[in-house]
């Protein structure tokens, strides 16, 4: 699957050895990390779905959308392109206790 980061503290994450976006723990970077690396992996959506130590959940509104909580302060929003496109995941990050309005 392809990634897109839509956030520039994402992009900044994963091609900058050594970065640590600000407010980010340890743990909420080794879980990014980690989603990014199942994600490059899987061959289709259901394969993120599948990897349960992810805790992806499905948003109730948006078929297309899904979460994983990164940690306390962070969670991060998954977009897929629709059915008939290449599979493209487009990631971006809220703080806990926001809402993204698109």
């Amino acid at each position: 699957m392809e990634l897109e980061l839509l956030d520039a503290d994402l992009r900044r994450l994963a091609r900058e050895p050594g970065y640590r976006p600000n407010g980010w723990g340890a743990s909420e970077i080794r879980q990014f990390f980690l989603v990014t690396q199942c994600a490059v992996a899987a061959k289709v959506e259901g394969d993120l779905y599948a990897m349960r130590m992810l805790r992806l959940r499905p948003h109730p509104e948006k078929p297309r959308m899904s979460t994983v909580q990164l940690g306390a302060q962070h969670r991060l929003t998954i977009t897929f392109n629709d059915e008939n496109s290449p599979i493209v995941a487009r990631f971006t990050v809220t703080v806990v206790g926001t809402e993204v309005h698109e």
